[in-house]
């Protein structure tokens, strides 16, 4: 049953063309409550093969070569987000910035892209979200899949609307890249449901465990209630352009949501696809039993 439990991650992942790395299937089991070494069993069973380090699917080890060519990118995109955390650390309001997407999972593909995940002071969020605007703007003409910031919340909007395997895994892999004020701590404590599938991984330490003097040198300087006034003008600004354009793709799960305190620009019913895609997968191996 231990291993059953197991399984059904490793299942997860190969949707997504992933092969596990030893550590991270080890770090996975820990975060189940399992002994580190229960992917031996899956080995045992002839459940998994185990390949240059990596575990796979028995008959599906391809996929370990493709990640073994994709670390060399990721090493790249690695170095790149920490050169953007850097830069973001200095911005007013913001309190955390964490790495997600696929080079949180150190898989990154041709083509794939750096996303973040960023919390910001309460009612300051659309302050935030319009200096990264202007950010990547100046920097890569509004353009650029090395700077997508697809999910920001303030403070008091740390609940996410849903709860299922893929978010349990999203905020599970987050990787703090700036977190002075123990954000991630509080994201897992405003949404329990997540221990449901996964607890909450060994804390890593931020790459940048300080804040910036410029960054509190800017909040000092800028007056509350201006910044107050412009917060609520960028959100109602925002709102509107993107009802309009996108309307038909707003949806708190599903798709885009933006709210006062949460910005969301995920167009397509990713989250949905995802899950039906990793059902897909375990009904395909169903057949397959854990003793």
């Amino acid at each position: 049953m231990a291993a059953s439990t197991l399984y059904q991650w490793v299942l997860y992942f190969h949707h997504f063309r992933h092969p596990l790395s030893l550590r991270e299937i080890q770090t996975l089991a820990r975060s189940l409550n399992l002994p580190a070494d229960s992917y031996k069993t899956l080995l045992a069973n002839g459940l998994c093969e185990l390949r240059h380090g990596h575990i796979a699917l028995t008959g599906e080890t391809a996929i370990i070569k493709e990640r073994l060519r994709t670390y060399r990118r990721t090493r790249l995109y690695r170095c790149i987000a920490i050169c953007w955390s850097f830069v973001l650390k200095q911005l007013p309001f913001v309190k955390a910035v964490f790495v997600s997407g696929s080079l949180s999972k150190n898989h990154v593909k041709a083509g794939g892209d750096i996303d973040f995940f960023v919390i910001t002071k309460r009612k300051r969020l659309w302050v935030v979200y319009f200096l990264f605007r202007v950010l990547k703007t100046i920097c890569w003409g509004g353009r650029s899949r090395f700077f997508c910031y697809n999910y920001l919340l303030d403070e008091d909007h740390l609940q996410l609307p849903a709860c299922n395997e893929y978010i349990a895994m999203e905020v599970w892999s987050l990787v703090p890249m700036y977190d002075p004020f123990g954000m991630y701590g509080r994201l897992w404590e405003a949404n329990p449901a997540l221990k449901a599938y996964l607890l909450p991984p060994p804390v890593n330490k931020p790459f940048f465990k300080s804040r910036s003097r410029l960054q509190q040198l800017f909040e000092w300087l800028l007056p509350a209630k201006a910044m107050q006034t412009f917060n609520d003008y960028w959100f109602r600004l925002i709102y509107k352009r993107w009802q309009k354009k996108y309307g038909q793709c707003f949806h708190p799960v599903e798709g885009i949501d933006i709210r006062e305190g949460v910005f969301k620009g995920h167009m397509k019913p990713h989250y949905r696809d995802i899950h039906q895609g990793v059902q897909a997968v375990l009904c395909k191996y169903k057949a397959l039993k854990t003793s």
